[in-house]
């Protein structure tokens, strides 16, 4: 028998470790102050909030904007969370001024990354004095059909059928087949692209341009948010697993919300065979001051 009558209940319990990342990093705090200008005068939701709580849909698997009713039903866990029509205002909102919404999304994502590095210490990028790569690449996204563009060689679809690629540097010194060389060592960059369209850019989900520019943003984010999570809580190879396995292993297990003493507990479920290390990733990450 099924009956829809618990209570108490949390699903994706895991998936705490993303608002407690955001805590340290400071990032739900960044994008409440850089987007600040966007709230109405009596405006029950903050607009960073909505934001944030977008990224945290994306990160655990949320491909639409609507997928942040997954957070709505669990305020204990994720605190007040729009609704649907709020957020589809917002969102057309943020489109229609674009170049400062965007300017100020991506000054909270600096601070708060800048944050998570230095709280990474030595397991941070460059830490070791080392060569920080910024690799950038292109990839189809799907957003439109047969009768609007031409297909390319991937059988998907650009504007007129081409693929046009580039290759640049800013380093002074070095044959250029070496630098190519370096620059074909990008294996990273490629599971990075692989990672993101798992996490949000499979599709361009919403109808105007600028609306899917500040969509990417929002993957963006959530990409963020699982790499600064991995990188400041998860030990060992668990620091490695791209976001299929961190939704099915650590996001997914089941949880009760407890009262008592004052204050709220949650209990995972007992025999989820990585409960000691969502435990142990809360723990330390609760250790850690508010950014």
């Amino acid at each position: 028998m099924v009956s829809a009558d618990g209570r108490g209940l949390v699903s994706q319990a895991g998936a705490v470790l993303l608002w407690e990342t955001m805590r340290v990093t400071g990032l739900g705090r960044g994008l409440s102050e850089s987007l600040a200008q966007w709230r109405a005068p009596r405006a029950v939701h903050d607009p960073g909030k909505v934001v944030a709580d977008l990224a945290a849909a994306v990160a655990p698997g949320g491909d639409c904007l609507a997928d942040i009713a997954v957070l709505r039903e669990q305020p204990e866990l994720a605190g007040p969370v729009a609704s649907d029509p709020v957020v589809s205002r917002l969102v057309s909102q943020l489109a229609g001024d674009l170049p400062r919404a965007l300017k100020a999304v991506r000054a909270a994502r600096a601070a708060a990354r800048e944050r998570a590095w230095a709280l990474a210490g030595d397991e941070a990028p460059g830490a070791d004095g080392g060569l920080v790569t910024v690799d950038l690449d292109a990839t189809i996204v799907i957003a439109h059909s047969e009768k609007e563009a031409a297909p390319t060689w991937k059988r998907t679809f650009d504007l007129d059928g081409h693929r046009f690629t580039a290759f640049a540097t800013d380093a002074r010194r070095g044959q250029l087949a070496d630098l190519e060389l370096r620059h074909r060592r990008r294996a990273r960059c490629e599971d990075r692209i692989r990672c993101a369209k798992d996490t949000g850019l499979r599709n361009l989900p919403l109808k105007g341009f600028a609306q899917n520019q500040l969509w990417c943003e929002i993957a963006a984010l959530a990409c963020e948010l699982l790499a600064w999570t991995q990188m400041l809580a998860l030990a060992g190879t668990a620091r490695r697993w791209e976001p299929k396995r961190l939704r099915l292993r650590i996001f997914a297990v089941a949880g009760r919300l407890v009262r008592g003493g004052r204050r709220l507990r949650l209990r995972l479920a007992r025999r989820w065979p990585w409960a000691d290390q969502i435990t142990a990733a809360v723990t330390w990450l609760q250790a850690l001051p508010s950014g």
